[in-house]
């Protein structure tokens, strides 16, 4: 059986609390894999980290339009796999995603 852990500060992480939490194909009730639960410790590590992120280093200082470059593709994507399974809340063209952080 496949484990995921968490992904924290850029790494992967086990979860503190030490508790797993199973993943189960709908179609045929089996567990397919096993993931990290995420504690309150772990969701403030997190914060902490993406805090750090998005206030020090390059992003903060990085022009709009260079971040909308490099984040619509995921975004694209991720309306790729929404459509594709029927959800339509993201919009195409990125735009909407984007209008309020840049």
């Amino acid at each position: 059986m496949r484990f995921v852990q968490l992904f924290i500060n850029n790494n992967f992480v086990d979860g503190k609390s030490g508790r797993k939490l199973p993943v189960v194909d709908p179609r045929t009730g089996e567990i397919i894999l096993e993931v990290d639960e995420g504690s309150a410790e772990d969701i403030d590590a997190a914060v902490q980290a993406a805090c750090e992120a998005f206030n020090s280093g390059a992003w903060p200082r990085t022009a709009a339009q260079v971040k909308c470059r490099n984040l619509a593709p995921h975004c694209q994507s991720s309306y790729r796999h929404s459509t594709a399974n029927g959800h339509s809340d993201i919009r195409d063209d990125c735009t909407g995603a984007w209008e309020d952080a840049v």
